[in-house]
């Protein structure tokens, strides 16, 4: 397993222009309720109650959605 940590706006910005035409039907915050529900965040700051986790990412504090990843058996 490796971790990854996406920018929730960036992240959802492209995700945006992913979809075309089509604006996506959930906000930011349901699409983050939804990857939760779904069981793909790896962790959550659940002191704070937020699916977001704060992590310091090239020397800079952040707030990120950590997701889940299966790392190929090639490495």
């Amino acid at each position: 397993m490796r971790d990854l940590f996406l920018d929730p706006l960036a992240s959802y910005q492209v995700a945006q222009q992913m979809a075309g035409n089509d604006p996506l039907p959930l906000s930011q915050q349901a699409l983050r309720h939804q990857l939760h529900q779904r069981g793909m965040l790896s962790s959550i700051d659940g002191a704070r109650k937020m699916l977001m986790v704060r992590r310091t990412l090239a020397g800079m504090p952040r707030q990120v959605l950590h997701l889940r990843t299966n790392e190929s058996a090639d490495g």
